[in-house]
């Protein structure tokens, strides 16, 4: 586990930030959603307030040695160097556009990188391997989990602070709320989110705390999520290793957004 700073600095007061999570990509995956890869990258390429992160699971590396490998529903001859080849050259102008950000002394368009347990399950992929994936593009690498301290600034000053705790996730597709719920226990977060149960999930809870400016408690909105995937559980005429699986519950590819108004002091947050 590691931690981030994200420090923005906003043009006018009340712009808000968002942060699109790309989890679950699965490249190599024969049931991966191309098309709405391509249509989220460009969102977050064409909005400078629209920023990014990786979940984990970037990879499928499915290979025939395990239980989860069909030729139905994989590459036949699967490589995890052509994956990773794969995800850097879909990605390659939001790499260069996150390069660009940094070395001009901004926020990097893409906060983190995580690894799921597609990577971290294979013996061959150690900790030192993924940090090398993340670092070649500039990314903090945190591991499965990790926090992210984001500061929102205009002109010079501090607007308002967040805590994000993120992880790749656990749990099934069966409960949603639960794995989140779980992500509270030992961690004091205003954003929690995870992916890897292939089901976008957005829910907002209030917590209450203690203001010392204000001298009395407060309540405080804290935004729980699940960051969906981008490929599909079944593909129409195929057999795959989800159908193999009972009381598998899975929605459709897709992402969520979460919403930080620095000005209004507000999170929000939509599928």
């Amino acid at each position: 586990m590691d931690s981030t700073f994200i420090n923005i600095d906003l043009e006018k007061i009340d712009d808000v930030i968002d942060l699109e999570v790309f989890s679950d990509e699965h490249f190599g995956d024969p049931k991966r959603d191309i098309a709405l890869c391509e249509k989220r990258e460009k969102a977050v390429l064409d909005d400078p307030l629209r920023y990014t992160a990786f979940g984990g699971d970037m990879f499928n590396n499915i290979m025939p040695w395990d239980k989860r490998y069909t030729l139905e529903s994989s590459d036949p001859v699967p490589s995890l160097t052509r994956e990773v080849e794969a995800w850097e050259e879909h990605h390659a102008t939001l790499f260069d556009l996150n390069e660009q950000l940094i070395k001009s002394g901004q926020a990097p368009k893409i906060w983190y990188g995580l690894a799921g347990n597609h990577e971290y399950m294979d013996k061959n992929i150690d900790h030192y391997r993924m940090k090398s994936i993340f670092d070649k593009q500039s990314i903090k690498y945190l591991g499965s989990k990790g926090w992210v301290g984001l500061q929102v600034n205009f002109n010079d000053k501090p607007l308002r602070r967040w805590k994000l705790f993120v992880a790749h996730g656990f749990g099934s597709s069966q409960a949603l709320e639960k794995p989140l719920e779980d992500m509270k226990v030992n961690n004091y977060a205003d954003v929690f989110l995870m992916g890897h149960l292939h089901r976008k999930f957005i829910t907002q809870q209030i917590v209450y705390d203690y203001s010392f400016e204000k001298q009395e408690y407060v309540e405080k909105e804290i935004v729980l999520g699940n960051t969906g995937t981008f490929s599909n559980s079944i593909i129409r005429g195929r057999d795959s290793w989800f159908e193999h699986r009972n009381k598998g519950v899975h929605s459709k590819p897709g992402t969520i957004t979460v919403s930080f108004d620095a000005y209004g002091g507000k999170l929000g947050c939509h599928l």
